[in-house]
């Protein structure tokens, strides 16, 4: 659960760099998720680790209009992923 209290931290240059091998290693991860969709959940977080995100989310939506297909979170609670109101009502 995020912290309510926090304040947000303004956008800034910290000019941190990704190295190549590691931004590699995180595209075949995803690559990956592919032939093992089980996996989504890890990956997504090691995506938000990296980029040193509160939380992230993957939806997959075919259009126009259908079902989710895909929904994976981390650094938020689950269930409030599935309840857009509940959602927005955070930010």
């Amino acid at each position: 659960m995020l912290d309510r209290d926090r304040k947000p931290v303004p956008p800034r240059v910290t000019g941190r760099s990704h190295p190549a091998e590691r931004i590699s290693e995180l595209i075949g991860s995803i690559y990956d998720c592919v032939l093992d969709p089980e996996r989504w959940p890890s990956v997504v977080d090691d995506i938000r680790r990296e980029l040193e995100f509160c939380f992230a989310v993957l939806g997959v939506y075919p259009l126009p209009g259908g079902e989710v297909m895909l929904c994976v979170a981390t650094g938020l609670e689950q269930h409030r992923v599935h309840d857009p109101i509940a959602l927005s009502a955070r930010f």
